[in-house]
């Protein structure tokens, strides 16, 4: 067998092993899946231009006729943009500029080079044209075919039509193009199936609260109805000098059947088709009649309640369920914060949406723990009952809103999101 196919073979497997690696890696690492949710911020940005580039340079530096240097580019432009791929393009290509040039093939290195930019701008104009989605696999194999194609012509454009390079081409041409293709479409495939799933991990939640917000609103209103009748009761029997158990008694069972209403009413809050009283108000309004109740409750943990509040546009708010969701949120920020530390309520206009942020000085929240946050029931607390954070949710389902939460060992921010209301 011909050394240049077989080494074309021995590359290619080569490269597709290292490309399922990369792939997996990149996938399932935090700042991508951070880029997937389109929190697209300079940091997600700079590591998908350096994942990217180290694989091009990998690529670059361990040769072989079927190498993939373009792929890295190709890869972190369809998926970051023009400028994570021409970023990642500099990295293998700027190596593979200099080998040549110091092997004395100058018009190979300047088309190496051209081609390796070349293909992180392709990349990053197919995502411009997705507008910043995912193509399909078919789109991306016949992107890798077209572009590899146009690479091979380039080559042989550049080196004047060179015999040499011609029938390096025509050796090398199919293996590359393969490597190319399997590799782009791996990890557009990869990719698909981690959205696919967390797609559905999210439907799935979204049923199960939906399903026990159903099944709290039937059992409230069933345990409510008695409860209310033994209260009168009781009240009637307080009031009077005569009845048979004692005074003390009596307050102690009215305090427990008022937790028991505070439960049920948690429950409520939960339950699907409860109808919110929204008025036009403004947001900041509600936090700042809340805030003395919150700073006396973080007072008593050596803690302190924060407000850097903007101008913001007036939402339709139900001021009850919006003070349920800051209590809650602001408590587990508390909670996080045993030591004490400082609650900051931030809110501003962004995006066209209206912007609420609690940020808390804690060790920050585990990722085993992060995938389970607003599941019905689940507390890390020895006395929680895993319903705040589910009313939370519930709450700016309501209010047509979505809950974001952002960690680190400084701290967690949680990030609650208004929709403009159309006028």
């Amino acid at each position: 067998m011909n050394s240049v196919l077989t080494g074309s073979i021995v590359s290619l497997i080569d490269n597709v092993c290292v490309i399922t690696v990369m792939a997996y890696t990149v996938s399932h690492s935090k700042y991508y899946l951070e880029w997937l949710d389109e929190k697209r911020n300079l940091k997600n940005k700079s590591f998908l231009t350096i994942i990217f580039g180290l694989f091009s340079l990998y690529a670059a530096a361990a040769g072989g006729v079927a190498n993939v240097r373009v792929l890295g580019p190709m890869l972190g432009g369809l998926i970051g943009g023009p400028l994570v791929g021409i970023g990642a393009s500099f990295f293998g290509g700027i190596y593979r500029f200099l080998d040549l040039r110091y092997a004395g093939a100058t018009e190979m290195a300047h088309s190496a080079l051209l081609a390796t930019v070349l293909a992180g701008l392709a990349g990053g104009l197919v995502y411009r044209w997705r507008k910043g989605q995912l193509p399909g696999l078919w789109t991306t194999a016949i992107f890798a075919i077209v572009f590899e194609a146009f690479h091979m012509a380039l080559t042989v454009a550049m080196e004047y039509q060179n015999e040499i390079v011609i029938s390096t081409v025509k050796t090398v041409g199919i293996p590359m193009t393969i490597s190319h293709t399997v590799g782009a479409t791996m990890l557009v495939f990869i990719t698909k199936n981690i959205i696919k799933t967390r797609m559905k991990e999210e439907t799935l939640r979204i049923d199960r609260l939906n399903m026990v917000g159903q099944m709290a609103a039937n059992v409230a209103h069933e345990i409510r109805n008695p409860l209310t009748s033994v209260r009168g009761y009781l009240q009637r029997m307080q009031m009077k000098n005569d009845y048979y158990i004692g005074k003390e008694r009596c307050h102690i069972m009215l305090e427990e059947l008022d937790r028991t209403n505070l439960v049920i009413s948690k429950y409520l809050l939960l339950a699907k088709e409860k109808v919110s009283h929204r008025k036009s108000r403004c947001l900041n309004s509600v936090i700042k009649a809340l805030h003395p109740l919150l700073q006396t409750n973080a007072t008593a943990g050596n803690s302190s309640v924060t407000l850097l509040l903007e101008d913001i546009p007036e939402l339709y708010l139900d001021e009850n369920e919006i003070r349920h969701l800051l209590f809650n949120l602001v408590n587990n920020g508390l909670d996080a914060m045993p030591a004490g530390g400082k609650i900051v309520i931030r809110t501003f206009f962004k995006q066209n949406k209206v912007v609420l942020a609690i940020s808390d000085q804690g060790s920050g929240i585990s990722p085993k723990i992060m995938r389970k946050l607003g599941t019905p029931f689940f507390t890390t607390k020895d006395t929680g009952t895993g319903l705040g954070l589910p009313i939370c949710y519930r709450v700016a389902s309501r209010h047509n809103a979505s809950i974001e939460a952002e960690t680190s060992p400084e701290g967690t921010t949680f990030t609650v999101k208004f929709s403009i209301p159309a006028k």
